[in-house]
């Protein structure tokens, strides 16, 4: 069975677009192990909310992280099989090369620079409008 690609929907809806993320910091915590970015989302670019350009802080925590992978998004073999900047990976053949138990959820997280592929069993999506 092939990858399942899913979007994910965030309180902001649905984040689509090469300048939908910006990403300022990423911080890798190992008690317990998580995976930490924050930065901005144009709210332009979310499908739920009816601004023009406006920045949106965030800070969103994958939980419990088993493995995780990041590549340029220019160079990245996974950008066709986007379906937004935040996706969700079901029957996902990458965990199935590492014998991930079922608990655990493949996450793609495409800032404007990168792609991250994130083994985790959650995440936690902090929100505060910036007004830039």
């Amino acid at each position: 069975m092939s990858d399942q690609i899913e979007t994910i929907s965030t309180p902001l809806g649905i984040i689509n677009g090469r300048d939908a993320i910006y990403l300022d910091k990423v911080e890798e915590l190992f008690s317990p192990h998580c995976l930490s970015f924050s930065g901005e989302f144009n709210s332009a670019l979310c499908s739920d909310t009816n601004d023009e350009e406006n920045f949106i802080s965030y800070q969103i925590i994958f939980e419990e992280i088993l493995i995780f992978d990041c590549q340029h998004l220019d160079y990245c073999k996974y950008e066709v099989e986007l379906l937004s900047n935040f996706d969700k990976v079901n029957s996902s053949s990458w965990m199935k090369s590492f014998n991930v138990p079922a608990e655990y959820i493949h996450y793609r997280f495409a800032t404007y620079d990168y792609l991250y592929q994130i083994i985790s069993k959650r995440y936690k999506l902090i929100l505060e409008e910036s007004g830039k």
